[in-house]
């Protein structure tokens, strides 16, 4: 996967080069996930990697961001994953289909991802 950050002064917006977020032996498919903690000014991707739910915590260095090593799930064969941080209550809400249980869709609640980089369900 890759991405672009844009910096954004007075009028103008300025965008970085395509950069890779992922390395070269990771197998990310399509189904991709962003969301923003401005409480922790960090960014997640989330994402499947050989069907497997993961995701990076990116940290905002300079106009760039830095990401952290694959985080894994025990959540195997997920799939159209959607997710947004709640600014009023602090928690990430990360939904996704689970392909192991007959398509059944899933929403994990989570107030302590970013502290503890683990997906529990409460």
């Amino acid at each position: 996967g890759t991405y672009i950050t844009a910096t954004i002064s007075n009028s103008s917006v300025s965008l970085s080069n395509e950069t890779i977020f992922n390395e070269s032996s990771e197998n990310i498919t399509s189904d991709i996930s962003t969301l923003y903690d401005p409480d922790s000014d960090k960014v997640v991707i989330f994402y499947t990697n050989n069907n497997k739910l993961c995701s990076k915590v990116g940290s905002i260095v300079s106009n760039n961001l830095v990401f952290n090593s694959q985080i894994e799930s025990l959540i195997n064969r997920a799939d159209t994953i959607t997710s947004y941080y709640d600014t009023v209550n602090n928690k990430i809400i990360l939904s996704y289909i689970d392909l192991s249980t007959n398509y059944t869709n899933s929403v994990i609640i989570s107030t302590s991802f970013l502290q503890t980089r683990t997906l529990v369900f409460p």
